[in-house]
Parts: C-alpha cells; structure tokens; sequence
C-alpha cells in the first residue's frame, strides 16, 4: 500500500535575541512549516519569534522622459 505524502510548505520566521545587558537584536532565520514549530525551536536557543518573512513583489514603473 502506498503511503500518502503531505505536501509541507516551509515557511521563513524572523527571530529576536533579547539580552537583559546588551538589548535586543535580530536572531537567525527559522525553518519550520507553522508558527508554533517555530516557536518551538526558537524557545531551545532563548529566542522571540517575530514573525513570518514574507517576499514582496512589486513591478517598477518606467519614468518616460520627453528630450525636446
């Protein structure tokens, strides 16, 4: 019998390192396919989940210029 595979979209999270002396700073990027797998592993190394990084796209416009 043949087993079902799940498709798994994994998605990027930001992280935050916060240290009581020296303030906070952004953390490594975590693989992971939901928020609370994130959190998860982020917790292991004393890190804050910020939140998923997301691609932005964005067509640039042309500027036409008139030479007279």
């Amino acid at each position: 019998m043949l087993a079902m595979k799940k498709k798994v979209t994994m998605k990027l999270w930001i992280t935050e390192y916060i240290d009581v002396h020296e303030g906070t700073s952004i953390g490594p990027y975590i693989k992971a396919d939901t928020i609370a797998k994130a959190s998860r592993i982020a917790i292991q190394y004393g890190l804050l989940v910020l939140g998923e990084i997301q691609e932005l796209q964005h067509e640039e416009q042309e500027i036409k210029k008139i030479v007279h």
